[in-house]
């Protein structure tokens, strides 16, 4: 049988009722902690000492019951990755829960490579534009100094980039003036 990574995202949100971040936080320390280990923890007995393991590190913390909540579902999430065996998938089911989150939020991620830091009146603009051409409600800027772009600015959104730097402008200009040929790299 297939594993679906997001059936089990979804399975973790529907349960965890929007509140989600303090169950991938617990997730995601989980995770940390096993790197290498995987494969060696399996089965019901270990799935239980892995909840023992999670609510004696847990307990010297307070939690709001939303958060509470989160942590339930992750516990829950961990337990039948465990149990069946199936605890190599649980970066893949972190990944599918992050990326569900993003989805369900509407706020989208923008990487912007840069010669300069960008001025607050440039991103608010540019910020304005995304949301009116993606229907998005938010964005979440990325910014990436990078002097060797000489000028100006890249703009990557998930798979698709716009490059408006000098170094890009530079390039097709030389390709025009010799011919097609690039001179230097």
């Amino acid at each position: 049988m297939k594993f679906l990574p997001a059936r089990w995202a979804n399975a973790f949100l529907i349960a965890a009722g929007g509140s989600s971040e303090a169950g991938i936080v617990v997730l995601k320390s989980f995770a940390a902690a096993i790197t290498g280990k995987q494969k060696y923890i399996s089965g019901k007995t270990e799935a239980q000492n892995a909840l023992n393991f999670l609510d004696k590190a847990l307990s010297a913390v307070s939690f709001s019951e939303e958060d509470n909540q989160g942590i339930r579902s992750a516990k829950v999430i961990l337990f039948f990755l465990i149990s069946r065996g199936r605890l190599i998938f649980l970066e893949n089911v972190i990944a599918a829960i992050e990326h569900e989150v993003h989805i369900r939020s509407r706020i989208i991620e923008a990487r912007i490579d840069s010669a300069v830091n960008p001025d607050p009146e440039f991103l608010e603009k540019l910020e304005k534009t995304i949301k009116t051409k993606s229907g998005a409600d938010g964005v979440n800027f990325l910014i990436n100094e990078m002097p060797e772009l000489l000028g100006g600015y890249r703009i990557t959104i998930g798979s698709e980039r716009q490059d408006f730097s000098l170094l890009r402008r530079l390039h097709q200009l030389e390709t025009k003036l010799s011919g097609g040929t690039v001179i230097s790299s």
